[in-house]
């Protein structure tokens, strides 16, 4: 049989064999014809001639020999070798049978066509010799010699045939192979690629007549899925899960089993797969059927390219991903993408400027960028860009205003890098986008960071900055230089709201922050542009002026003021009313800030404490002053430790029997280098610093100790500030020392002024009778000086008054005050017991006794005596009274 895809010049031979042998077919018919057989042997010959050559002639159509085709030959062979008469004569025509047949058989079947030809010359000879017509006989050695001979030349030919035959499949596999995978490169899809892969794997198995499988997919074996063939004996299915991977990525080809129950299947088909390897793993195989080492190159090649085409067809979908997922955040950024060229000329612009500027992309492409940069941004630009085109390497930073398709001016941030000379860009990439917003939020953040949220005025941050830059300036601009128009002064205006602890206690927090914001809004109007006016903090607030302005200062204090000092109309109609200590520093050679504005707080604390009117320039003297209270302060703690604070006794005597009747303990500081200081010296500073709580607690516990061993069983009068009555531990301090002391609770008198706890009665009150409760009495101190003596003499606990000595100092004189005498006489009413302070003339005690007054204290009696010498005067008294 001929393949169609036999090679031409086998086929050639094939043709040329198949007339030769027709050709000799005739000779030996005419041979027969004009030999000397019998007639009938002639007839018997011709037919048998014509049965051979007949069914030669069909083997070109056919696929395979029949078996039965070798009988033909036989007896046909036979008939010719009998009818020729000389059956040697007939060999010719075997000769080129056989080479005929060796053409279009398989060796096997060359090798049985050799044996069949020599049984019919054997068979033919055997009969021509019976019949006498045969020369030759059959046993004769050269007649067997040449039969042999002729099937040995066959056998020859076959196996020439076949090496030029397997030769001319090895190139055509190669050819299709090559087909193929040429094909590989026009595939679109990995669908695409499967299907030349099959159809590749079939032209292969298709060669010689055997039966493929292909298999691709993403993956581990696991994954792979096997692709339909049309084969019966290999349907689709599954893979042999007992694949080496490795070797197969490795390129060597493995046996495997190809069938629906897999390995399982002792009869499945065998294969020889070869892997499909992308990126070093194993991600599909070709395999063929009973495929031999002439099948291993070109199945390899084949699967070897399907790997490189599956890998580039997802290089390209993962490229194509990539830039389709770039495109996508290009069109949907809010980052504008912008390429210029060197002239500055637009040659892309992205999608977001559509959504960001409000601009059509291509309505911008094409136009000069500066057109679209404010004109005031061109010089910021221009340098941005020269800063680029010096350092290619890296992106440039440079902020500008763009406009806006409505025609306004938005910020903008962008980053600039050169590009031209990239082959996919060929420009200038300018990457922007729209910062106004944010720019928007950090001046709102700035601001929110300089500047006071109640008032709406500089905070103290921002007036330091504001403050070191005129000082700055200031030191540039100096008095006489050509153009300063003035000196270069710089004033700073500390301003302190005078009773607005009482308007914000009284009437809320809210109100009070109307009062501070009307206060900044009259302060803002008053100086105007020509200064800076900042809330530092609380009720404080700062001017800063400079020039002309500045060496005015004072001036605009006095005036600053008076404005503060009208009432401030409230929603409630009662208007709140504040007034304001000003203290004025004016730069002089000090440039640093901390300190200007200290020199002006250190003014503005003179002036409210002095009688200036309220305003204060600052002075060295202050500062001075400052140093010495700081470094008094300092003392106290000092001579706290080295117990110098201690307690003075001034009498108190009976008006009527002139006796001690008890003493107030006033404290003294004996200081170890000034001497015995006055409490005026210290006291204020020390109610100031919250140092007087404890020089307060050392007093106490020494006028209790002294008490207990004085000879005489009298009471002592300690004085308690706000402080000490507010101090939580006030109550259990008063035991504890009276019992260390041992003394009784009813000997210790507590003295307090109304004007200490006039903003905490509820809580002084209830210390009072806490105190009360323990045993010691209470006097009111200065009574008759504040605006509710009478109701704390009714709601405080208090079992003496004390009459301030502003009462006592015109008894006896004609502009002699009726207060003291309507005070004893209340105190009479009311069951309390009144003492005089400031007594020092003999018609003072003399008016105070006529009044009914019980007991006084003053230098008319007795000066204050250090703790010895009172109690000396003690033992005095009592040797006094021992004697009459």
């Amino acid at each position: 049989m001929t393949d169609p895809d036999s090679p031409r010049l086998l086929r050639r031979l094939e043709g040329g064999f198949l007339c030769a042998t027709v050709a000799a077919g005739l000779v030996v018919a005419l041979l027969i014809v004009t030999g000397g057989a019998a007639e009938r042997a002639k007839a018997v010959g011709l037919l048998g001639l014509g049965l051979a050559l007949g069914s030669w002639w069909r083997l070109r159509r056919r696929r395979r020999v029949p078996v039965q085709q070798y009988a033909i030959e036989a007896v046909a062979l036979t008939a010719v070798g009998v009818g020729v008469g000389e059956p040697s004569l007939a060999l010719g025509l075997m000769y080129l049978a056989l080479h005929y047949r060796a053409l279009v058989d398989s060796p096997w079947g060359t090798a049985a066509t050799a044996v069949t030809f020599l049984g019919a010359h054997v068979g033919a000879v055997h009969i021509a010799g019976g019949l006498g017509t045969a020369a030759v006989p059959a046993t004769d050695p050269a007649v067997l010699q040449q039969v042999m001979g002729f099937g040995f030349a066959g056998l020859v030919m076959q196996v020439l045939v076949r090496t030029a035959w397997g030769q001319q499949r090895d190139a055509d596999r190669q050819q299709a192979v090559a087909r193929t995978t040429a094909a590989f490169g026009r595939a679109s899809s990995e669908a695409e690629l499967a299907d030349l892969v099959v159809a590749g794997a079939r032209g292969l198995a298709g060669i010689d007549g055997r039966e493929a499988v292909v298999a691709l997919g993403p993956g581990a074996l696991g994954g792979l899925r096997v692709l339909p063939m049309a084969t019966a004996t290999c349907p689709e299915g599954s893979l042999d899960p007992g694949l080496d991977a490795a070797a197969l990525v490795a390129g060597r080809a493995q046996a495997i089993r190809c069938a629906r129950s897999c390995a399982a299947d002792s009869d499945a088909p065998t294969c020889t797969a070869a892997g499909v390897v992308v990126d070093g793993r194993l991600d599909g195989l070709v395999a063929i059927r009973g495929a031999g080492d002439r099948d291993l190159p070109a199945l390899q090649t084949l699967a070897a390219d399907a790997g490189l085409a599956l890998d580039r067809l997802r290089s390209a979908a993962r490229t194509e991903a990539s830039e389709a997922r770039f495109r996508a955040l290009i069109a949907n950024a809010s980052d504008c993408l912008r390429i210029l060229d060197s002239r500055g000329v637009i040659t892309f612009e992205s999608d977001a400027v559509r959504s960001v500027f409000g601009f059509e992309p291509g309505a911008v492409v094409g136009r000069q960028a500066l057109e679209l940069i404010h004109p005031g941004d061109h010089e910021r630009m221009a340098a941005g860009l020269q800063e680029m085109l010096a350092d290619p390497s890296v992106a440039h930073s440079v902020e500008f205003r763009a406009q806006h398709a409505d025609g306004s001016w938005r910020a903008v941030e962008a980053s600039v890098r050169d590009l031209r000379d990239h082959p996919d860009v060929g420009g200038i990439v300018v990457n922007y986008r729209d910062v106004s917003t944010r720019k928007e939020l950090e001046r709102r953040l700035v601001h929110a960071a300089t500047h006071d949220q109640l008032t709406g005025l500089a905070n103290r941050t921002r007036f330091y900055e504001v403050l070191d830059e005129a000082l700055v300036e200031a030191l540039v601009v100096r008095p006489g230089t050509v153009g300063s128009g003035s000196p270069a002064a710089v004033a700073i205006l500390f301003v302190d709201l005078n009773g607005f602890k009482d308007v914000n206690d009284a009437r809320g927090h809210v109100v009070g922050d109307r009062v501070l914001a009307a206060t900044a809004e009259r302060l803002r109007e008053a100086v105007g542009p020509a200064g800076t006016v900042a809330r530092l903090g609380g009720d404080e607030f700062a001017v800063l002026v400079t020039g002309p302005a500045a060496a005015d200062a004072p001036r605009l204090a006095r005036r600053l003021r008076t404005t503060l000092a009208a009432p401030i109309p409230l929603p409630d109609d009662c208007p709140a009313q504040v007034s304001a200590s000003i203290g004025v520093a004016v730069r002089t050679d000090e440039p640093d800030a901390e300190a200007l504005l200290s020199n002006a707080d250190l003014a503005m604390y003179w002036a409210k404490e002095g009688d200036g009117g309220g305003v204060e320039v600052y002075d060295v003297s202050m500062r001075e002053d400052q140093r010495a209270r700081e470094a008094l302060q300092v003392d106290i703690d000092r001579g706290l430790a080295a117990g110098e604070f201690v307690p003075a006794y001034q009498p108190i005597v009976d008006l009527a029997s002139g006796a001690l009747v008890g003493a107030e303990a006033l404290v003294r500081w004996h200081h170890a280098a000034r001497g015995e200081l006055p409490p005026g010296v210290f006291l204020p500073l020390a109610e100031d610093t919250g140092q007087v709580v404890a020089i307060g607690r050392h007093v106490l516990a020494s006028a209790c100790a002294d008490a207990a061993r004085w000879p005489l069983p009298l009471p002592v009068n300690v004085n308690l500030c706000a402080a000490e009555l507010l101090d939580d531990g006030l109550v259990g301090h008063v035991r504890a020392v009276l019992a260390a002391a041992g003394l009784p609770a009813d000997r210790l008198v507590v003295e307090i002024t109304e004007t200490q706890v006039l903003h905490e009665l509820d809580a002084v009150r209830e210390v009072l009778e806490q105190l009360r409760a323990l045993g010691v009495r209470v006097a009111l101190d200065d009574f008759g000086t504040g605006y509710s003596s009478l109701t704390m003499l009714d709601r405080f606990p208090v079992s003496w008054i004390k009459i301030d000595r502003s009462f006592v100092s015109t008894l006896g004189t004609a502009a002699e005050s009726p207060v003291a005498a309507a005070t004893i006489a209340l105190a009479r009413a009311m069951g309390v017991s009144v003492t005089a302070e400031g007594v020092e003339e003999p018609r003072q005690a003399r008016r105070l006794r006529e009044a009914g007054c019980d007991s006084a204290q003053g230098h008319l009696f007795a000066m204050p005596l250090p703790g010895p010498a009172f109690a000396d005067r003690l033992r005095a008294e009592l040797r006094s009274a021992a004697a009459s």
